[in-house]
């Protein structure tokens, strides 16, 4: 064998380029880390109703009317809501999903399972959950057969505090799954002649 063979093979090319997560309402060619795994893009479904709270929320606390600042939340509960289901389907990936399992000890599989446990008992999210129904009847639509009293009595759950522990047990559930090393991120490539090859890692920055 030639002394040209043995040098060739794949050079490796390290791209330190820093992304933030990809955010949905960005152009498709901005760069950015994207979903490349099942267990990822369940965990981007979470940060994406994330960035609608954060919005909503910082505008619910600069109001200073009782009824408005109220209102925020009522709009703001969708999100919620939508977060707090992602949670549920991001630790039903870990429990039934192959691919994701497969990446975790059965131990952490179990931790996980007692996590959800909990946390559907902290925050009941059924459909005939409080925050269920506030969200379907009052906060994604307003109930086609919904009159005031029903509406005040539904609203009536939704306080600044009580939002405040529902979104403080879904920060938390969000730490620990982040723990997890089994979230896989892709970029494009520099150019049509490289290959990529996904990050494997546990936190890439987002903002």
């Amino acid at each position: 064998m030639s002394e040209d063979m043995k040098n060739k093979g794949m050079p490796i090319y390290l791209d330190n380029t820093p992304r933030n997560i990809s955010d949905s309402l960005e152009a498709v060619e901005v760069d950015s880390w994207y979903p490349s795994n099942s267990a990822s893009q369940k965990l981007w479904r979470c940060l994406e109703s994330l960035r609608d709270l954060d919005d909503l929320l910082i505008d619910s606390s600069n109001q200073k009317n009782s009824t408005k600042r109220k209102r925020k939340l009522k709009i703001a509960l969708t999100p919620l809501h939508s977060l707090i289901i992602s949670l549920d389907d991001l630790c039903n990936n870990i429990q039934c999903n192959e691919e994701t399992r497969g990446l975790l000890d059965d131990s952490k599989v179990k931790e996980v399972s007692e996590i959800q446990k909990i946390y559907s008992r902290l925050l009941p999210h059924d459909h005939k959950s409080n925050i269920t129904t506030a969200r379907n009847k009052l906060s994604a639509h307003v109930d086609k057969n919904i009159f005031p009293l029903e509406a005040q009595k539904i609203g009536g759950v939704i306080t600044s505090s009580e939002f405040g522990r529902w979104l403080h047990i879904c920060l938390h559930l969000i730490l620990d799954l982040t723990k997890l090393d089994i979230y896989q991120w892709s970029c494009k490539s520099p150019g049509k002649e490289y290959v990529d090859f996904p990050d494997f890692t546990r936190h890439p920055k987002a903002s």
